[in-house]
């Protein structure tokens, strides 16, 4: 299995601790994901003007980037069914021309932050 970037979209603290809540449980259930650990933890916001009008990361304002080295569909599920109708699915692959669009990421471990 290759390497999969994720992209996950939001604007507001809360949501940035619900997203980071997710992996957490991703992290701790990856049997039943069928999916290896999320790892490279990222956080970047959109340059001024490039936000996306259209998809899954139209409006949002900042994203939390990680990734894993297996488990694509797995993980892909597991964010598409433990993100609440409340909160858009704003889960998306990484490529070059959203790189263009983001401010230099900042990396964090995802066990160092504590709710």
């Amino acid at each position: 299995m290759g390497w999969q970037s994720y992209v996950i979209g939001f604007n507001t603290p809360e949501q940035r601790e619900k997203i980071l809540d997710i992996c957490r449980l991703h992290n701790e259930t990856l049997d039943e994901v069928e999916a290896e650990e999320l790892i490279c933890f990222c956080e970047a916001d959109f340059k001024p003007g490039k936000q996306y009008k259209r998809g899954c990361l139209a409006g949002c304002e900042k994203v939390i980037l990680c990734g894993n080295g297996g488990g694509r569909c797995g993980t892909f599920e597991f964010f598409a069914s433990h993100i609440s109708p409340d909160f858009p699915r704003r889960v998306e692959g990484y490529s070059t021309a959203l790189e263009k669009r983001l401010t230099e990421p900042v990396p964090f471990e995802l066990n160092d932050i504590v709710n």
